[in-house]
């Protein structure tokens, strides 16, 4: 995979790993009240309370936990230890497989770094926002309804020794289930998560094994590698080998407008809407339009950049396989549960990358150029 390709998948996703030996635990307060006191009564919360409580509960609550992640298509599993300071400090240390036992990735919401254990090497970059602010929540519940029904199941269930509702988002178009989510009744954060695809397979599991509200936190717990001089051997790079990428958001009804007006930006596609829209400059390279779709549930992006030469195919990794889009020819790559597809327009090269089925995406990334399927 080369580095464009990297950088496009960076500012999609943030691999969080998982755990498989659960640690000791001391007892865990009522899992109504973390701070410990007695919960007032209350009235049953409904599926919309929780989701959306969901939404918010990583930028409230400080944790430290094991969480393994299973990626269904592969059989692969990464195994993490996570400590994450509310609002945004995230620390996940790699602790399997093998080959990423050491791994470090720290994140403040604005940087992050990488430590490659085997290499010693640190590496540093910008990261684009994306987290749900309270004013997104009523959006993104109304996109969410309009494609999926929300149901509870009765009663609570435990989940890394947390009492938690289970909630259920199942597709509106073919009545399948698209998630199963374990949240924790007195946190909203979600301890786990399965994801199915769109034939009702599950592709991709999520779940902290334990996790500790009460742990003792402090900003120090998050310096990087090296940082310390008590850290011998450490090689540091500031940025990662290309100049610094600088994303900025852009009005959705400007979107259009970028790339010298030869950006295709449409409102929607099939069930996607754009919720944002971003260009990303860097020094000595031609900018990229960022746009990101949802369907309230499942995103997926979109990255456009001039072609700079238009007489011959852009050159894509030589792990991508050729797959046609609609009438056209492209590329298709997978990454974990992620698909990644590419191709040609007369003018723009384009990359769809989501978290859906290779038929899914290559249906989107035809749909995306047909005037009949987009929303304007």
């Amino acid at each position: 995979m080369n580095l464009r390709m990297r950088l496009l998948l960076t500012a999609f996703i943030l691999v969080f790993a998982p755990t498989a030996n659960a640690v000791a635990r001391r007892p865990e307060p009522s899992p109504h009240d973390v701070l410990g006191k007695k919960p007032a009564p209350a009235k049953m919360p409904t599926a919309v309370d929780v989701y959306n409580r969901s939404l918010m509960a990583e930028t409230r609550y400080s944790y430290r936990g094991h969480q393994i992640t299973t990626y269904w298509r592969t059989g692969r599993a990464i195994r993490v230890l996570i400590t994450h300071l509310a609002p945004s400090l995230r620390r996940i240390e790699y602790l399997a497989p093998d080959r990423l036992r050491g791994n470090i990735l720290i994140s403040d919401g604005h940087q992050e770094w990488r430590y490659d254990a085997s290499s010693k090497w640190l590496h540093r970059h910008p990261v684009a926002a994306d987290k749900p602010s309270p004013q997104d929540i009523p959006v993104k519940y109304s996109q969410l309804r309009a494609n999926y029904d929300l149901a509870f199941m009765p009663g609570t269930q435990v989940s890394a020794d947390r009492q938690a509702f289970v909630l259920t988002i199942t597709r509106k178009s073919n009545h399948v289930l698209a998630r199963k989510l374990w949240i924790d009744a007195g946190t909203g954060l979600v301890l786990k998560r399965e994801a199915y695809s769109e034939t009702g397979k599950m592709s991709v599991t999520v779940a902290f094994s334990d996790i500790d509200y009460h742990v003792k936190l402090t900003r120090s717990a998050f310096a990087p590698p090296g940082s310390q001089p008590d850290q011998p051997g450490i090689k540091k790079i500031k940025d990662l080998k290309e100049p610094e990428r600088v994303e900025q958001t852009v009005p959705i009804k400007a979107a259009a407008g970028m790339l010298g007006g030869a950006a295709f930006a449409p409102h929607g596609v099939d069930e996607f809407r754009l919720t944002s829209a971003a260009i990303v400059n860097r020094p000595g390279k031609k900018p990229v339009l960022h746009l990101r779709y949802t369907d309230g549930l499942v995103l997926v992006s979109v990255f456009e950049q001039t072609r700079t030469q238009t007489k011959r195919p852009t050159r894509v990794p030589s792990t991508m396989k050729p797959v046609a889009i609609g009438k056209s020819t492209g590329h298709l790559a997978h990454h974990a549960s992620v698909v990644t597809v590419n191709w040609d327009t007369p003018t723009l090269n384009m990359t769809m990358i989501g978290e859906v089925s290779d038929a899914r995406m290559l249906d989107l990334a035809a749909d995306f150029g047909t005037p009949a399927k987009i929303h304007r």
